[in-house]
C-alpha cells in the first residue's frame, strides 16, 4: 500500500498519482494510481524486492523522480509514503 501526501502538509491525501511496480529483474509487474484518500493498493504480490517509479501525479504537484525500493516478506503488511511538493 502507497501513502501519497504533500511534501510540508501530510493531512493533504493526493489523488490521480501513478506509479510503476518492478521486480528485482527490473520487469514491469503493475502500474497502480491513488484515489481520493491518496492510496494507491497492489494486492497478491510475491515476497521479493520490488522498485516503485513515480510516473505521473496531479497538476499540482511535481512527480517525485527519487525511486524507492522495497522488500515484501512474509505477512508484510508494507506501507510506502511518498510526498511532493507543490509546484
Amino acid at each position: 500500500m502507497i501513502y501519497k501526501v504533500d511534501a510540508k502538509d501530510n493531512s493533504i491525501k493526493l489523488s490521480n498519482t501513478v506509479f510503476d511496480i518492478y521486480d528485482s529483474k527490473n520487469n514491469l509487474i503493475a502500474t497502480i494510481k491513488t484515489n481520493n484518500q491518496g492510496i494507491a493498493r497492489l494486492n497478491n504480490i510475491n515476497i521479493g524486492t520490488y522498485k516503485i517509479v513515480e510516473k505521473s501525479t496531479n497538476e499540482f504537484y511535481r512527480v517525485n523522480t527519487n525511486e524507492k525500493t522495497v522488500e515484501v516478506k512474509w505477512a508484510d503488511k508494507y506501507r510506502r509514503f511518498y510526498n511532493n511538493y507543490k509546484q
